[in-house]
């Protein structure tokens, strides 16, 4: 098509647009243009909520809980252990063990725990794990004999604070079936918090050296973290070369597939959701052009009498949705991502909102001004892009209408 063309539709497609005597078609378009942008700026926003969240339970689940891969059911030697450390994809291997244990509270109540023995040098080895756990008292680090690492939910639960003891109760050791468990005392030394609260009703940490030779614990297992955790099918297949074949190498896909699955399909389903409303409002766009067309025959007529293709006649409709769809998309790309960047402010301005209602309800916010948001930019292109494709094809099927206008009958009955 020639410049000359070009310039034709889009000077159709301005006059369609800005010298329509129509107030109603002027504010319908602004309606619809509107409607667009913020479908674009809910879905946005939720998605990036919803990114957050994910991203802080799986990133709790891999670093604190599977680990991006484990090796178990073998014990590996010094040059092993050399040998997975050299891989391109690993970032550290740290053995540990876990067992099953009875934890005795103040008041006398008995709660199950989960007992898992580090190294010392646990946050040296393992900063993955040591930027999950955050501080809410005490010091994570083992200065102390028998210390351990309790959550708050824990803390909350048996009543304890920092240098109060703690009685487990091993429930692997051999002694268990003679009635007699082995039962050590630990003193508190720190208290955690995790985004995941399974992790926090479930999870005692200690040192491997602060426990006594009867406190049994399970064999070893090898935690190991990635570089990339999405590599890790490559990174199994070079494990296999360097460990026994009786080795069980299990990666954080398997530990809590159920899981992972639930959030995916969760995701999916929100932004499906969020997706009908964006596609009514493309459907409503697509009717819009389509009246359009129908209410502007006269005007189609004598443009083609005056010698225009019934080509640009329709790529000047088309234009006029790609238009709105252009401003609707620019518009709810930023609102979208100012929210999600401002997002606590925008808290607090609704709250303050609520606020200023003489008695009026005021709900509780306090569940939204830490929650954590992760932008996807790929995401928000994708989501501008599709935006964009469905109000110029909603656009190009509404103009097929176009080239069955003839001149001569329009003249006619006018």
């Amino acid at each position: 098509m020639s410049s000359s063309a070009l310039f034709r539709s889009l000077y159709i497609a301005y006059r369609i647009l800005f010298r329509s005597r129509s107030r109603g078609k002027r504010l319908l378009s602004l309606l619809l243009t509107g409607t667009l942008a913020c479908g674009i700026f809910a879905l946005i926003l939720i998605l990036s909520i919803m990114n957050g969240l994910q991203s802080g339970y799986i990133d709790a689940i891999v670093e604190v809980s599977s680990y991006h891969m484990r090796i178990g059911n073998i014990s590996l030697s010094e040059e092993q252990s050399e040998q997975i450390r050299a891989l391109p994809n690993v970032a550290s291997i740290i053995p540990f063990c876990e067992t099953q244990t009875v934890a005795i509270g103040k008041n006398g109540r008995f709660f199950g725990y989960l007992l898992r023995a580090v190294p010392e040098n646990w946050q040296e080895a393992d900063p993955g794990m040591a930027k999950q756990l955050t501080e809410v008292r005490g010091r994570l680090s083992f200065g102390r004999p028998n210390a351990v690492f309790i959550s708050r939910t824990v803390a909350l639960n048996m009543g304890l604070l920092i240098g109060d003891e703690l009685q487990l109760i091993s429930l692997s050791a051999p002694e268990f079936s003679l009635l007699k468990p082995p039962i050590q005392t630990f003193t508190v030394a720190g208290i955690y918090e995790t985004a995941f609260h399974e992790i926090d009703e479930l999870l005692i940490l200690t040192e491997s050296e602060s426990l006594n030779s009867d406190f049994s614990l399970n064999p070893t297992v090898y935690g190991i973290k990635l570089k990339n955790r999405f590599a890790d099918e490559r990174t199994a297949a070079a494990l296999k070369k360097i460990v026994p074949p009786q080795a069980q190498i299990e990666s954080w896909r398997s530990f809590h597939r159920s899981f992972f699955s639930a959030l995916k399909i969760e995701k999916f389903a929100m932004s499906f959701l969020l997706s009908l409303a964006a596609a009514v409002v493309v459907l409503n766009l697509y009717f819009m052009i389509k009246r359009l067309v129908f209410e502007k025959q006269k005007e189609i007529a004598v443009f083609k009498a005056m010698g225009i293709s019934p080509r640009e006649i329709r790529l000047s409709f088309l234009f006029v949705g790609i238009l709105m769809g252009t401003v609707a998309v620019l518009l709810g790309v930023s609102l979208g991502l100012l929210a999600t960047v401002r997002f606590s402010e925008l808290i607090l301005f609704i709250e303050a909102l609520f606020f200023s209602i003489p008695g009026g309800f005021v709900p509780d916010f306090r569940f939204f001004y830490d929650l954590p948001i992760r932008i996807d930019f790929a995401e928000v292109a994708f989501i501008a892009g599709l935006s964009l494709a469905a109000a110029a094809a909603a656009s190009g099927a509404a103009t097929a209408r176009i080239t069955a206008v003839k001149p001569c009958e329009v003249m006619r009955y006018e």
